[in-house]
């Protein structure tokens, strides 16, 4: 299920390359995990997507610092238009 969602966002993007975050403890620590995941990808794209698994250390924590960053920037934003008519 894994591999079927990165190889369906890796077909919307359509880029030459894209480097993929991987973070979690199977992931990280499961002997044939990210084999398995890679040769799955592979069997579900097309030969035009090439990307790469990189390891995300910490992840979630450096993900949700970033969402909330750009939530308060976008509202500031929705609020100087509002302001500004």
């Amino acid at each position: 299920m894994v591999a079927a969602g990165i190889a369906t966002l890796l077909r919307r993007i359509n880029k030459p390359f894209v480097t993929v975050g991987v973070d979690g403890s199977v992931y990280r620590f499961h002997p044939t995990f990210a084999k398995l995941l890679d040769a799955k990808i592979d069997e579900l794209l097309e030969r035009k997507h090439k990307y790469k698994l990189m390891l995300a250390e910490d992840g979630s924590g450096r993900g949700a610092a970033l969402v909330a960053a750009v939530a308060t920037r976008l509202a500031n934003e929705h609020q100087d238009r509002k302001i500004q008519g």
